[in-house]
């Protein structure tokens, strides 16, 4: 189970309408996303999940899609897709959740910089040694699925 508070929003909702009597599902969105992943040659799995809000009086559960790159299931973002309905409007929002070792590690370089800059060597030392395993190729690479992600969810979900 997800927790709301621990996703972020990659992107607003994207509103699909859909013909009177006509019916949109979670499957049909994987299928679109699956598809077009596919057109580009992007690699995808998926999973399924459930997203927790709420407090103890107020909890509400909503059913998702999880997506993920299958050859980094741990160390890339993972993405939560979900959909509302309202008469024929669907609303669909994708949000990312989890951690990136190359952007984890990326950011520690960047602060390690900033220390030394100010001066403070210390801090620099314990933020040069926390980004270790910082690998520019790999980073871009990752930057690189995440901008394909982002046009396979702009063609999907037309």
């Amino acid at each position: 189970m997800l927790k709301m508070d621990d996703l972020q929003e990659e992107r607003a909702d994207v509103f699909i309408k859909v013909e009177k009597g006509e019916s949109l599902s979670l499957d049909d969105l994987r299928e679109a996303v699956t598809k077009t992943a596919e057109e580009y040659q992007i690699p995808v799995a998926f999973g399924e999940d459930k997203i927790k809000s709420g407090g103890m009086f107020n909890k509400t559960e909503q059913d998702c899609i999880t997506m993920f790159h299958p050859d980094h299931p741990t160390d890339y973002f993972r993405n939560a897709i979900t959909m509302r309905k309202q008469g024929v409007m669907h609303y669909v929002s994708v949000y990312y959740y989890g951690k990136s070792k190359q952007l984890g590690n990326q950011g520690w370089s960047n602060a390690a910089g900033n220390h030394l800059r100010e001066g403070n060597l210390g801090r620099a030392a314990l933020a040069g040694v926390m980004s270790i395993g910082k690998n520019k190729a790999k980073l871009q690479e990752e930057n690189d699925y995440y901008h394909a992600l982002t046009q396979i969810f702009n063609d999907a979900f037309k």
